[in-house]
């Protein structure tokens, strides 16, 4: 997991099978993106977001679809 300086990411291997769940932290109404890459070359935007509150959590559902996975949080372009 990597993020920009503005944003705190977290994550954690939920106990039921529905995906990994991410715990986004950073300023209140500032926009945000988290992207997923299975290989690091190539990422894709999985929300696109404006923090109404301090944290935000996200659910993947799609993990479960690779062996590993690599998450970013940035601020759009």
């Amino acid at each position: 997991m990597r993020s920009d300086p503005l944003i705190r990411l977290s994550g954690r291997q939920r106990s039921d099978p529905d995906g990994f769940e991410l715990t986004l932290v950073g300023e209140s109404m500032h926009p945000y993106r988290l992207q997923g890459s299975a290989n690091l070359a190539t990422w894709a935007d999985l929300l696109t977001y404006t923090n109404v509150d301090p944290a935000t959590v996200f659910l993947d559902p799609a993990s479960t679809n690779f062996s590993k996975r690599f998450y970013w949080a940035t601020t759009p372009p």
